[in-house]
């Protein structure tokens, strides 16, 4: 429904100003949506490529949580990338007692800065079902502005069945 006045308006600075907030609010609103969705788009495209790579990828935040991991990590593993992200890779994903009492201490000492050179590591991981998986490790220190430590960042291999050739390997040069 709309009322058709002759009569001036009163308070028309008013409802201006009014007018130009709204307009203001409108165009703050429309400009953070756009930026979501470019931000949307580029986390898409990001994982794409993290899913066209024959690696395992793991990302965590400084306090050992999943944040993102591609598809061969969870094919590996055995679960759906929901049932990881937010869950604590060392609970979660590494045999007990030793990814707690010993993985874990090492991720610490990298989140705080002393440990910068940890380029390579291995250790296992457990899968879903419970089978035990060796992992070599290639980490790197995710940083922000200030140079804070934000997580980290590793591409992973399956080398278990490289291990169990080198282990039946030594067996047979000792026979």
């Amino acid at each position: 429904i709309s009322v058709l006045d002759t009569r001036p308006m009163e308070n028309i600075d008013l409802v201006k100003a009014a007018l130009r907030l709204v307009a203001a609010s409108v165009a703050l609103e429309l400009e953070r949506q756009s930026e979501e969705k470019a931000l949307r788009e580029e986390r898409d495209r990001a994982q794409g490529y993290l899913d066209t790579v024959e690696s395992i990828i793991v990302v965590l935040d400084n306090t050992g949580r999943i944040v993102r991991v591609n598809r061969k990590a969870c094919q590996l593993m055995g679960w759906d990338e929901s049932e990881l992200i937010g869950q604590s890779w060392f609970e979660r994903c590494l045999p007990q007692p030793e990814g707690r009492n010993q993985v874990y201490q090492v991720f610490q000492k990298m989140m705080a800065g002393s440990l910068e050179n940890l380029e390579y590591y291995e250790n296992d991981i457990v899968t879903r079902t419970g089978e035990r998986r060796s992992i070599a490790w290639h980490n790197s220190v995710l940083r922000g502005d200030g140079a804070n430590i934000l997580g980290s960042l590793s591409a992973g291999e399956d080398i278990t069945e490289r291990k169990q050739r080198a282990a039946e390997l030594e067996i047979y040069r000792q026979h």
